[in-house]
């Protein structure tokens, strides 16, 4: 029997080498050996195919605890870049400077793979002072899709403007890039004090200076003049010119936190949540992502998600309500994964 189990050993060691490399991340030797080792120690009674079991068991569950946890380090088609993951991991090198409290997320959102098709949705939240809530997430398709979302909403005792990023590439050649200071007012005097500070970076990026379809968004109030917004039929652009603008509208944005100051009168920060409600309340109609959660992860799964992580405010609005109007969400998928839906 300890012959048996020996040989039975090094063939599972070898399968958990070949099995941790394969997936990519967390790929650690010695990590698998010890889980092997621990598990033989306990169990070298128990019947052969009981002892395979659970040491494949074991491995499984380790790696599917770490690798569900952004950032990620391969895509789940195993030859495709995650395009936008140095976004991210920007991103949560500031929220660490600013030494954020990461915020619990409901488990069926950490971490979702579709049953439908080879993708994965991941999620994390933040928050400190002067951040009531900084959400990222990143979707997974392999070559079908890749977004990156993420947005910035300051506590109610800060009137700057939401810091909103959406990076999606769709089969490789639709490839939308929308970077902005969300205004809370569309005046031209808010305008003056938040928005058009940011001329002189986004006259850098001649790439980036379109204008939202009229198809998804019927009021641009919550956009700004200076949004950084581009449409590219490759993803030759993504680090040359989307990256590094990107990078200056985050950094200027935590400028522009840093100078804030708070004021805490009842009132000011009453209208402060009713624009932000306002906003979670139209997004959760209009924003086209949510076509896609639904294609993927069904509807169900995909209100919730809408709901509960993405538009927390819009369950708040004091109708009842949670639709402005008619929703877009009409994205499908095709028998090969490939998400169809409305042109750029």
């Amino acid at each position: 029997m300890m012959i048996v189990l020996i040989i039975t050993g090094m063939l599972l060691l070898q399968y958990a080498y070949s099995y941790v490399s394969h997936c990519g991340k967390y790929a650690d030797t010695r990590l698998s050996a010890t889980i092997l080792g621990g598990r033989f120690q306990s169990a070298q009674s128990a019947p052969d195919d009981d002892v395979f079991k659970s040491i494949q068991k074991a491995i499984s569950d380790h790696y599917d605890t770490k690798s569900k946890i952004l950032p990620w380090k391969q895509s789940i088609v195993l030859e495709r870049e995650l395009v936008y993951m140095p976004m991210l991991e920007q991103q949560l090198n500031v929220i660490k400077k600013m030494k954020m409290e990461e915020v619990k997320v409901d488990e069926k959102f950490i971490y979702r793979k579709s049953d439908n098709k080879p993708a994965v949705i991941g999620n994390l939240c933040f928050k400190n002072d002067r951040f009531r809530s900084v959400r990222l997430s990143y979707f997974d398709a392999g070559d079908s899709c890749q977004v990156f979302n993420s947005l910035w909403y300051p506590s109610y005792e800060y009137d700057i403007p939401l810091f909103g990023v959406d990076l999606i590439s769709l089969g490789k050649n639709r490839v939308l890039s929308v970077i902005d200071f969300q205004p809370l007012h569309p005046t031209s005097e808010y305008s003056a004090k938040y928005i058009q500070p940011l001329g002189t970076i986004r006259d850098k990026y001649t790439d980036l200076q379109g204008t939202l379809s009229g198809k998804f968004y019927d009021d641009t109030s919550f956009f700004s003049k200076n949004m950084l917004f581009g449409r590219f039929t490759d993803e030759s652009k993504l680090k040359s010119v989307v990256l590094p603008a990107y990078s200056e509208y985050l950094h200027e944005y935590v400028k522009l936190m840093d100078k804030a100051v708070p004021n805490h009168d009842p009132k000011a920060m009453g209208i402060v949540k009713n624009r932000q409600v306002a906003y979670d309340v139209y997004s959760a109609a209009k924003d086209p992502a949510v076509g896609l959660f639904d294609a993927y992860f069904g509807k169900e799964w995909s209100s919730s998600f809408v709901h509960d992580f993405l538009f927390t405010l819009s369950k708040t609005n004091d109708s009842g309500s949670t639709s402005a109007s008619s929703p877009v969400h009409n994205f499908q998928l095709n028998n090969s994964g490939v998400i169809a839906g409305p042109k750029n």
